[in-house]
């Protein structure tokens, strides 16, 4: 069994480290949102994924968002009876949840979440705002109440500072272009399109969903509280669409009465609204809002709303090309897989979480065997099937946050957050054991030699920890191949390497499905 090193509360003295880099953030910045937004990022660079983070404003007795981190659904307008949140606002104290589902008042923004703490922005009843705070897998430490606290009283001034109700004054507008103009990244500029639309026209959920090969993926969501509205699916969109025909190309406000669409869904909305988003012109997304009335406005909202489409339209066509670009730069033309700058990258990265948390880190370095005799008989092209094959491999075992790259040439590595040596250990040997029973040229297989390494024993930089796998793949090379060693050349006692004589010997093992979520390492061979 794989060992796990894990902790139940986030270390007290990195939540202090995360509300200081928060404030100086804050002092530096001389707009205000983008003050609060950097505030918030500095916050969770600093202490991790597992931290979610949100700023709220008091206007005409609701909550308002003013910007976030780490949640991928947005909900927005809560009342002040209303969640834990509301309640910190009504008595103007902060409000720390140990266990969310024991309290009444608790709104899940996420799943598996494990704490809350919400504290008020400025003094007296009801408070001017909301300072957020959640976790997914691991408590707030009570005594990390004063640091958010403190940093708290930091935000106040610049949140007051915003004028957050959107109106349709020249001002407010502009404003709001040239913040949207500033944000980068895909997942920003969908958030901050989908929830100025919904509260331009009072809508009660907007999705912002982009063109791709498995048809419109909604890339961002927002709904108000209590809503139990979801983002549609690419087929209720491509139905929509078909639905509205040339229309689909314009802004048009759907009445979806006796339409099959709406007895399709779990809700029930009444109204649609749907922008497309076009760039040069192709659609490249849209933007689909839902309302349980009747949608209606005068014409400088729908101008305004057009006006919002069409900017996002611009800035989401850029981050995309942007994105494109950063992934082949740090990507293997032929596997797909990472290449070794993408490698050094989120390597450092993962170790850098791994210092801060205490949490295990191991990596994995194969390299195949036999990839010159394969060359030589079957040509490259047979070569390149084999490593193709390495990395169908490598991505079908990794978790979500694990990491596959291929180094160069036939070797390849796997970094497994979270995991020991033990564990690594394990994944190597079911990868050992699947290459070697895949069936692959005539019923050969591939074999591979494999090195593991873990932070910090065998190495605490990313360089230390590369050289000492890489080192154990060459002894387990020099023992005789198809092995694996540990870091210190120590060999690891699976079982013995499948016959290489006779390919009718060798467990056909088929090549495991892809998985979209994590799976325990520790499962048997």
């Amino acid at each position: 069994m794989a060992n796990r090193v894990s902790t139940s509360t986030l270390p007290l003295e990195e939540v202090v480290a995360g509300c200081r880099e928060a404030e100086h953030a804050l002092a530096q910045a001389v707009d205000h949102q983008q003050a609060v937004d950097a505030a918030l990022g500095a916050l969770r660079a600093r202490i991790g994924a597992d931290l979610l983070v949100s700023v709220y404003v008091l206007e005409h007795e609701r909550l308002w968002l003013v910007t976030q981190r780490g949640y991928d659904q947005v909900r927005d307008g809560f009342a002040l009876d209303q969640g834990v949140m509301g309640r910190a606002v009504r008595t103007g104290e902060p409000q720390f949840i140990a266990d969310p589902a024991a309290d009444p008042d608790f709104i899940a923004a996420t799943t598996d979440l494990r704490s809350e703490l919400a504290i008020p922005l400025g003094v007296g009843r009801p408070a001017y705002g909301v300072l957020n705070i959640e976790t997914r897998s691991q408590t707030l430490p009570r005594a990390a109440i004063p640091c958010f606290t403190a940093l708290a009283e930091a935000l106040t001034p610049r949140v007051r500072a915003l004028e957050t109700t959107l109106t349709l004054n020249l001002s407010t507008v502009s404003r709001l272009f040239v913040y949207a103009s500033s944000l980068r990244g895909v997942s920003a500029v969908a958030e901050m399109t989908a929830r100025s639309l919904g509260r331009l026209l009072g809508l009660e959920s907007v999705q912002v969903s982009l063109a791709g090969d498995a048809g419109s993926q909604a890339v961002s969501f927002w709904r108000r509280p209590r809503s139990q509205a979801l983002p549609l699916s690419p087929a209720q969109l491509l139905e929509l669409s078909e639905h509205l025909g040339p229309v689909a190309s314009t802004f048009a406000v759907v009445d979806l009465e006796g339409l099959p669409l709406r007895g399709k869904l779990p809700w029930h909305p009444a109204w649609l609204v749907w922008l497309p988003l076009h760039v040069g012109g192709t659609e490249i997304g849209s933007l689909v809002g839902c309302s349980p009335y009747r949608i209606s406005f005068d014409a400088a909202h729908g101008e305004v709303a057009t006006l919002i489409a069409a900017h996002a339209a611009a800035l989401l066509d850029a981050a995309q090309a942007l994105e494109r670009l950063q992934q082949v730069a740090v990507s293997d033309p032929l596997t797909g897989l990472l290449n070794r700058r993408g490698l050094d990258g989120a390597l450092g990265t993962e170790l850098e979480r791994a210092a801060r948390s205490g949490r295990a880190l191991s990596i994995v370095v194969l390299d195949c065997d036999d990839l010159k005799h394969l060359n030589d008989r079957g040509g490259h092209e047979l070569g390149d099937r084999a490593l193709r094959l390495i990395a169908r491999f490598l991505e079908a075992e990794k978790r979500a946050g694990d990491i596959a790259a291929r180094l160069g040439g036939d070797e390849f590595a796997l970094v497994l957050t979270e995991s020991d040596s033990d564990g690594a250990g394990a994944v190597a040997e079911r990868l050992r054991l699947g290459l070697a029973g895949a069936g692959f040229d005539g019923g050969r297989g591939v074999t591979a030699s494999f090195g593991v390494a873990s932070y910090p024993r065998d190495g605490r930089t990313a360089r230390a920890l590369l050289h000492a796998a890489d080192e154990a793949m060459y002894a387990a090379k020099r023992g005789g191949r198809n092995r694996i060693h540990a870091g210190q050349n120590v060999p690891l006692a699976f079982g013995s390497p499948p016959s290489l004589q006779s390919a009718a010997s060798v467990q056909r093992l088929a090549l495991p499905p892809k998985r979209a979520g994590p799976r325990p390492r520790d499962s048997a061979l």
